[in-house]
């Protein structure tokens, strides 16, 4: 029973709280932390994409031949025999395709064989890059 002018909080309703508050977390956590693998594995894919435009618009632009060696590690992008770049693939992902060698060349006309990257996390397809047939675009995927 309170008196007048007595203010507060009862140990009672101090512990409801912090129990409340407790559950709550622990709901949402779980879930801020696949929102977060989720936006990385959307970085790397748009990265990769970019690389890929990139290395295609180096094949116009120079007027010869550039290659992307698909490592399950990295990616190598050479001109010729002159390697120009190399991209890493994070630590998590492994980098698998289906093109010949897992070599993709863009032509002098940035032309290329269409095709599939994909991005694998403990086995599992998390990603991929459908590389369009003679255009180049790539389409990036993000698995749920």
């Amino acid at each position: 029973m309170k008196h007048v002018g007595e203010q507060g909080w009862t140990l009672v309703e101090v512990l409801l709280i912090l129990f409340v508050l407790g559950l709550m977390a622990a709901i949402a956590l779980p879930a801020l932390s696949v929102l977060g693998e989720r936006a990385e594995r959307e970085m790397f894919l748009d990265s990769l994409a970019t690389q890929i435009q990139l290395a295609q618009l180096e094949a116009v632009s120079r007027e010869s031949e550039v290659s992307l060696f698909l490592n399950p590690r990295e990616i190598e992008v050479y001109q010729g025999e002159e390697e120009i770049r190399t991209i890493p693939v994070p630590d998590k992902y492994r980098l698998a395709s289906n093109y010949k060698g897992n070599q993709v060349i863009f032509r002098e006309t940035g032309q290329v064989q269409g095709g599939t990257i994909r991005i694998l996390s403990a086995e599992k397809l998390v990603g991929k890059l459908v590389i369009q047939v003679a255009s180049g675009r790539p389409k990036a995927e993000l698995m749920p």
